[in-house]
């Protein structure tokens, strides 16, 4: 054990009680029984993963159900990265959502999309009130636009519209 080990106070890990987890940042989680601290990967999704006992935890989830108060433990069933980083698993930063909240986060942070919100959809703008139904256009658009970029060796990209909720893409 190094010297910080052995100066960080822990407590027994809610999610198994084999387990022990410090009580501060940086967080360490190890084996009560020899104190064998299992490796942490990030997955294809940028959480922080980690084998306890045979069963695979993701470390928010663990530093979350050990330190942050759910106030509604019914409807909020997830746990949201305030700040949208996956990897920032600091007690300040988590906090317990419904499903319906974690998703509109999650749009908040993905950069790929940025919508700009109109008064009036342009006379240009292809608007779609039936998600599936245009797809075929949409792709064969998409197709021919990236082609033309290719060959202009640019960057093709459709702006997103959205006016009472309804999105809109722009040709």
């Amino acid at each position: 054990m190094t010297q910080t080990e052995t100066e960080t106070q822990f407590v027994t890990l809610k999610a198994d009680e084999k387990y022990e987890i410090s009580t501060q940042e940086p967080w360490i989680i190890r084996r009560k029984e020899d104190g064998f601290i299992p490796k942490f990967s990030q997955t294809n999704s940028g959480y922080l993963r980690g084998r306890l006992g045979g069963q695979v935890h993701l470390l928010h989830r663990l530093v979350a159900e050990q330190f942050v108060t759910n106030d509604d433990s019914i409807n909020k069933t997830q746990i949201d990265h305030k700040n949208g980083v996956k990897t920032d698993n600091s007690i300040t930063n988590l906090r317990y959502v419904s499903p319906s909240d974690n998703q509109k986060n999650k749009s908040k942070h993905n950069a790929d999309v940025i919508y700009e919100y109109v008064d009036e959809v342009p006379d240009d703008a292809i608007t779609i009130n039936d998600y599936g139904l245009h797809y075929d256009y949409l792709k064969a658009t998409l197709q021919s636009g990236n082609k033309v970029a290719r060959q202009l060796r640019c960057l093709f990209l459709l702006p997103y519209y959205k006016l009472n909720g309804t999105k809109t893409v722009t040709t």
